[in-house]
C-alpha cells in the first residue's frame, strides 16, 4: 500500500511540475518577457514559496501546488486562460482561500499570502534593504493574526536572514552543475543552493551538460543516475577519466534502491551517492564535505574525507573490494551502537584493522560479520605498524567462512 501511495504521489507531482512549466511560460508571454519587472516579481514569489514549503515540510504535492499557485497568482486577470489549470490541479483554495469551504488548503494559502504581503511591504516602503528583523516585526504586527501565522513569519524571517548572510559574500561559494530532467522542470535543488550562495547551472541531459561545461566549468556536479542515452554513472566515468575534469567532485542522485547502487557509483568514481527524494540538509552536508575534500586535495592535506554510508546500503565486503581494487590508501571507520571499528588500506592492500579489543586478522573477520552500522572513508598516507599480512582475497575468503559458521556478530 505504501508503494502504491508513493507511486500516486510521484505521478501527481510530475503533473504539477508540468503545469508549473506552462504557468511560468505564460507569465513571461503575458507580462512582456521573463525579465520584465512583473515577471521577475512573480518569479521571486514562486521562489520564496518553494523555500517556505521546504521550511514548513510540506509534502511534494502540497509544495508543488503552492508553487503553481504562486505562478498563477500573476495571471488571475486571465481566468479564461488559467481557469482549467486551476481546477485540474486543485489550487483554487490556495489562490482564493475565502471560497474554500473546507479550508483544506489553508497552510499553502497562508504561505502564498505571506509572500505577497512581504512583496507589498517592499514596494510600499521602499524596503528592499531592510533588515530581516524589521520585516519580521512588521509582518508579525500586520499579518500574523494567529499563532500559526506567527510561527510562519518566524520561519520566513529565517529564510531572509539566510539570504542576507549569503549576500554579504562578494563571490558565490562555487559553481554547481545539476544534470536532471526533473530539476529543469521544477527547481527543487537549484533554488536552495542559490540561496546559499552557489552559482547553479541546470541541464536536462548529458548533452546539454557538456555544453554547459564548455561555457563554464563547474566546481561540483550533481547528476541523476537514470538519464537518456548516457546514464549518470557512464557520464561520471567520462568526467573522472578525463584529465581536465577528473578533479571535479561528482555526486550521483538516484531513486534506485539496493546495496549494489552505491557500489556501482563508487566504481564509476563518484564522490558520493544520495537517494531520492533528496533531503536538502543532507545534500548540503555532502556538498560541503566533498567541497572541503577537493580543497584539501589542492592543498595536499594529510587527511581527507571520502564516502559515507550505511551497511544497509553497501556490504562491508563490497566496500573493501572496491577500495582495494582501486589501489586506494584509505582508512575506513565503522560504528554501530557503542561499538567502533577501523580498517586501513595502503595502496590497495589491507594492512591493519581494529574492532573493539581485537586487532589484525581477527578484527577484520569480526567486522565482516557486521550487518548494520555506518561507515566513512578517509584518504590517508600515514599508517600504524602493520598487523595484517594476508592478501585481501585470503582475508575475504576466510572471513566469509567464519561468518557462515558464526551465529553471533553484530546484527
Amino acid at each position: 500500500m505504501r508503494a502504491l501511495h508513493l507511486d500516486a504521489e510521484r505521478v501527481a507531482v510530475e503533473a504539477l511540475n508540468g503545469a508549473i512549466v506552462v504557468a511560468r511560460r505564460l507569465v513571461g508571454v503575458i507580462h512582456g518577457g521573463e525579465h520584465s519587472d512583473k515577471a521577475t516579481e512573480i518569479a521571486e514569489r514562486a521562489r520564496y514559496c518553494q523555500l517556505m514549503c521546504a521550511k514548513m515540510k510540506f509534502s511534494g504535492v502540497d509544495a508543488s501546488r503552492t508553487v503553481l499557485a504562486a505562478w498563477l497568482s500573476g495571471l488571475t486577470h486571465k481566468q479564461e486562460i488559467i481557469g482549467s489549470m486551476v481546477m485540474a490541479h486543485g489550487v483554487a483554495g490556495i489562490l482564493h482561500p475565502e471560497n474554500d469551504a473546507e479550508k483544506d488548503s489553508m497552510p499553502q494559502a497562508d504561505v502564498l499570502n505571506l509572500i505577497m504581503c512581504y512583496q507589498d511591504y517592499k514596494k510600499n516602503h521602499d524596503a528592499s534593504g531592510d533588515a530581516p528583523d524589521m520585516i519580521q516585526k512588521y509582518l508579525q504586527k500586520e499579518w500574523a493574526v494567529t499563532h500559526d501565522r506567527s510561527l510562519m513569519v518566524n520561519r520566513f524571517a529565517t529564510v531572509l536572514r539566510d539570504e542576507a548572510f549569503v549576500a554579504k559574500s562578494a563571490e558565490a561559494v562555487g559553481r554547481v552543475l545539476i544534470i536532471d530532467h526533473d530539476e529543469s522542470v521544477s527547481p527543487v535543488l537549484s533554488i536552495p543552493l542559490e540561496s546559499r550562495g552557489y552559482k547553479v547551472d541546470v541541464a536536462a541531459d548529458v548533452e546539454l551538460a557538456v555544453q554547459a561545461m564548455s561555457r563554464a566549468m563547474p566546481d561540483l556536479i550533481v547528476c541523476e543516475m537514470e538519464m537518456p542515452f548516457i546514464s549518470g554513472v557512464e557520464f561520471c566515468e567520462q568526467v573522472k577519466s578525463t584529465d581536465g575534469t577528473s578533479h571535479i567532485p561528482f555526486l550521483i542522485i538516484t531513486s534506485k534502491k539496493g546495496k549494489k547502487v552505491p557500489a556501482m557509483c563508487l566504481r564509476a568514481g563518484a564522490d558520493d551517492c544520495i537517494a531520492k527524494p533528496v533531503d536538502l540538509e543532507l545534500l548540503f552536508l555532502r556538498i560541503e564535505r566533498v567541497w572541503k575534500t577537493n580543497e584539501r586535495e589542492v592543498a595536499d592535506a594529510e587527511h581527507e574525507a571520502g564516502v559515507t554510508g550505511s551497511l544497509d546500503e553497501m556490504d562491508f565486503t563490497d566496500l573493501i573490494q572496491i577500495l582495494c581494487a582501486g589501489g586506494k590508501s584509505t582508512e575506513i571507520v565503522l560504528s554501530v551502537d557503542n561499538k567502533r571499528g577501523a580498517v586501513f588500506i595502503k595502496d590497495g592492500e589491507i594492512v591493519d584493522a581494529s574492532s573493539g579489543d581485537l586487532t589484525g586478522d581477527m578484527a577484520f573477520y569480526d567486522l565482516m560479520c557486521w550487518k548494520k552500522g555506518v561507515f566513512s572513508t578517509h584518504n590517508c598516507d600515514r599508517f600504524a605498524e602493520r598487523t595484517i599480512e594476508s592478501s585481501t582475497m585470503s582475508l575475504l575468503m576466510e572471513g566469509a567462512r567464519l561468518a557462515d559458521e558464526s551465529e553471533g556478530g553484530v546484527q
